[in-house]
């Protein structure tokens, strides 16, 4: 059974930064996307982002604080890379690095149906093109290329998963 670390929060610190990997300029655990992301001491877990965060950074500046990624990288323990702050200001530098986009309100699913809102990739006519292609044998996989979204959704239009009420208008 491997020997646990002490319980001082410094030597821990330096101990999960010497074991980091460079990717870049971010320092990673494990393999960069895919991590050990966690640290247990005793019964307590926490992500190390927030152990080192709290290290190098001070305290929570309040209970409701998230630890901030500047380089987008949830798996990077670089102190550089990382601040305090609240999560209204997490979402709004995710959604102003584009990593995130705001979900249509209900009021906006008709103009998703419609092919009108930002969000829809797709518009009612393209869906009847998809269904003509599919029923003529073509491959799902070069249909979603020339569309532009996966194959995935070109099954689900298949199986009246999505855009299921362009089929009831379609038979009636």
């Amino acid at each position: 059974m491997p020997r646990a670390l002490p319980t001082d929060e410094a030597f821990r610190v330096a101990h999960y930064l010497a074991r980091a990997t460079p990717r870049g300029e971010c320092l990673c655990i494990g393999t960069g996307r895919h991590y050990p992301s966690w640290h247990k001491l005793g019964r307590k877990t926490e992500r190390l982002s927030l152990l080192i965060c709290r290290a190098v950074h001070g305290q929570r500046p309040s209970g409701r604080a998230v630890v901030m990624h500047s380089c987008d990288n949830k798996a990077c323990i670089n102190p550089d890379h990382l601040s305090w702050g609240t999560q209204a200001e997490n979402l709004a530098d995710a959604l102003r690095k584009g990593r995130r986009t705001v979900p249509p309100l209900p009021n906006q699913r008709e103009l998703v149906r419609r092919g009108k809102h930002k969000w829809a990739k797709l518009k009612p006519e393209d869906v009847t093109a998809i269904r003509e292609r599919l029923a003529a044998g073509e491959r799902q996989a070069s249909i979603a290329a020339d569309f532009g979204i996966t194959f995935q959704q070109v099954s689900k239009i298949k199986l009246g998963q999505r855009w299921g009420w362009q089929n009831d208008r379609a038979s009636a």
